[in-house]
């Protein structure tokens, strides 16, 4: 019998991939895969897809790497992508589809590579949460640091870009230290730079209420809900906190950060835009480099 991927153990990334259930049977079998291409970026350049960047006993963890055309490998800069979805759904193919791919096609024709980046979904594995998802995406940055000659790129010019749930990633990624989350051994010494990094419509802090009360909405409580996806059963309220501190993107913003640009609709119920404008009223404190585009009546979803 052919292999096949269950809805039910598909978790988040049963969503992108049940088009393909032809049959309706709540599982996708190889000959159903077969009839469906992988989306990719249509671009000139070489294309590395389904490089494989980590072994984990739940699940190995690839990136699709993407090459400027015409230029010539050696000091190449890259963007690393982190898709959205909530931590618990999408995939790297993400970064080929919708008005992504005619941001990555510019981005590939200004000379820089474009590396998307799968991780572990909140919720497909039983260990797998928020800082799980922070340390994969930091695992493939350090995967391409330690193999930057193999690759034809330049360690020290890392860039991140991420929308929603990947927005948050893509801050995680730029603000917090390398040396920071760490996760595969042999991935640990990697030394690597970010120069500078862009979220949309993604989470900034994850610890203060007010950034979570939508208009209009003051009964919802997605602060709670952000909180269960960062923290696994069993800890003591000091672990919470410590953990919820550890992976708000604020928390790591500092004079010495690079610069961080942030875009949000003014229509965003999801992730209010409150996050972008209290940002900026922080860096401006600290001394950081973060500016912001509001964007009047966009909602959530945009530039996807």
């Amino acid at each position: 019998m052919a292999p096949k991927t269950q809805a039910t153990s598909a978790g988040g990334r049963w969503s992108s991939i049940k088009h393909l259930d032809a049959d309706a049977s709540d599982s996708v079998d190889l000959e159903e895969l077969k009839k469906c291409p992988v989306p990719k970026l249509p671009t000139k350049g070489e294309k590395r897809l389904n490089v494989l960047y980590k072994n984990l006993p739940e699940e190995s963890l690839y990136l699709d790497f993407y090459y400027p055309p015409g230029v010539p490998k050696g000091d190449l800069p890259v963007v690393v992508f982190t898709h959205g979805g909530g931590w618990g759904a999408g995939s790297k193919e993400g970064a080929a589809q919708g008005s992504h791919k005619e941001l990555f096609l510019k981005v590939l024709d200004e000379g820089f590579c474009v590396a998307a980046v799968n991780y572990r979904l909140v919720g497909m594995y039983e260990n797998s949460y928020v800082p799980e998802c922070v340390i994969d995406c930091k695992d493939a940055v350090r995967f391409l640091a330690k193999n930057a000659e193999d690759f034809g790129i330049n360690p020290k010019k890392f860039y991140s870009i991420g929308n929603s749930a990947g927005g948050h990633l893509s801050m995680m990624l730029l603000l917090s230290p390398r040396d920071e989350q760490l996760g595969a051994p042999e991935l640990a010494d990697a030394e690597y730079e970010m120069v500078a990094g862009v979220s949309w419509y993604g989470w900034a802090n994850q610890e203060l209420e007010e950034l979570f009360i939508k208009p209009n909405k003051e009964n919802d409580q997605p602060l709670r809900n952000n909180h269960s996806r960062i923290c696994r059963p069993g800890l003591t309220p000091a672990e919470r906190k410590d953990i919820i501190h550890e992976m708000s993107p604020s928390s790591w913003l500092t004079k010495e950060s690079p610069p961080l640009f942030m875009l949000h609709g003014t229509e965003d119920t999801t992730i209010i835009p409150k996050h972008a404008y209290w940002m900026k009223d922080l860096a401006q404190k600290r001394g950081a480099d973060v500016e912001i585009l509001i964007v009047d009546g966009a909602g959530h979803g945009w530039g996807n």
